[in-house]
């Protein structure tokens, strides 16, 4: 919710300036919220992070297995 335009410090690059933030109250939760937040969240970061590596294998078995199909190197079972 911060306002970066109001932040600005530099002139021809946008620049934010550490001491300019350091300066802003910071809300700070109690330790039973960040316990239940990390309770929920832990289990969705762990099947993002289980999604990718499913992910990144399709690809290698795609990009392995593609060229070969294309070229009727490999031939998917049902063909006549």
């Amino acid at each position: 919710m911060l306002d970066f335009k109001s932040l600005n410090a530099g002139s021809a690059v946008p620049t934010l300036n550490r001491n300019h933030v350091h300066s802003l109250p910071t809300a700070i939760p109690k330790r039973q919220i960040v316990e239940e937040f990390d309770r929920v969240v832990t289990p969705l970061f762990a099947k993002q992070h289980q999604n990718t590596k499913e992910n990144t294998t399709l690809i290698e078995i795609r990009d392995a297995l593609l060229p070969r199909l294309i070229s009727g190197k490999l031939r998917v079972s049902g063909d006549k």
